[in-house]
């Protein structure tokens, strides 16, 4: 009797204590599965938001060059209906260039004589086709002869050849970008540096290449003028204002531009030792000078 009471004693003690591991391991697996689940859940739940802000960013990637390409659309459509209105916004404008494409707004005829009638300078429109006006000449200094033509084409893109002698024949090339007109004939970009290695043309010498009219008067103002202290408005009559300065006595070592006589400064020209020409220039013609080019082999070349 006792023998079996013990024996049930030792096999319910071994029964729970049985029971007890088991319910450990299951807890134990439970609660590992349990962690597992909940890892699996976040992962899932991380994937689903990284999966939407990939979708968000494409959405916004392809609304934002939607709208990049209807923007390019319709400033290209308004550079080619309304040209002179669209070209207006460039830098670096000139009074004569403002007048121009403002004319450029009025009633399409066949021509426009001398659409800025009263000031120094004449412009005549022309619409070949009657439909919209596609050329512009000018005259400078109202001597009867065209010192630029400009070319409107059907896409609104304008171009200007100029004649530096002011004898009608027309040796220099521009085109109007918004940031102002650029020489057709200058370097690469990726040239410029190279180019500002060269031998800078003499005023002599660069009468001959010279980009603009007033550059041609300056170089030849230098050459046959003599020297002095200081000689105001050498191109009386004219669009613009030159002063020109000798420091020394010896030579015109300065010279300040007016290019609107506005009474405002637009370019400061100095005539360093040997043939170094330097001009500095205030683009928003309030005389803070914020440009500067250098005049090699009969062109200017923008320092960086």
């Amino acid at each position: 009797m006792k023998f079996n009471t013990f024996r049930n004693i030792v096999s319910m003690v071994l029964f729970l204590g049985l029971g007890g591991t088991c319910y450990g391991c299951y807890a134990w697996w439970q609660r590992g599965l349990t962690v597992e689940q909940a890892e699996l859940q976040q992962r899932q739940r991380e994937r689903v938001e990284q999966d939407a802000r990939q979708a968000a960013q494409q959405q916004l990637a392809a609304q934002s060059a939607a709208a990049t390409a209807a923007a390019a659309v319709a400033d290209e459509r308004a550079r080619a209906t309304t040209p002179g209105a669209y070209w207006l916004t460039a830098r670096g404008l000139r009074p004569v260039d403002t007048d121009a494409l403002t004319a450029l707004g009025q009633p399409v005829v066949d021509k426009i004589k001398d659409a800025a009638r009263g000031k120094p300078w004449k412009i005549n429109v022309y619409a070949d086709d009657g439909v919209r006006f596609n050329r512009v000449k000018l005259d400078l200094d109202r001597d009867e002869k065209d010192d630029e033509s400009w070319t409107i084409f059907a896409d609104g893109r304008i171009e200007r050849k100029v004649s530096t002698r002011d004898n009608g024949t027309m040796d220099g090339a521009f085109r109007l970008e918004q940031s102002g007109w650029v020489d057709m004939r200058s370097p690469p970009a990726d040239t410029a540096t190279a180019a500002t290695a060269t031998t800078a043309a003499t005023p002599a010498t660069a009468t001959q290449a010279a980009a603009r009219l007033v550059d041609t008067d300056m170089f030849d103002l230098l050459r046959r003028l003599a020297v002095q202290d200081k000689v105001k408005d050498a191109t009386r009559g004219k669009a613009y204002k030159i002063n020109l300065y000798s420091d020394d006595g010896v030579r015109f070592n300065r010279a300040k531009v007016d290019l609107n006589r506005n009474d405002k400064w637009d370019e400061s020209w100095t005539f360093k030792s040997g043939t170094d020409i330097e001009r500095q220039v205030a683009p928003a013609d309030d005389e803070r000078y914020t440009e500067v080019s250098q005049f090699i082999d009969g062109a200017w070349v923008k320092k960086p």
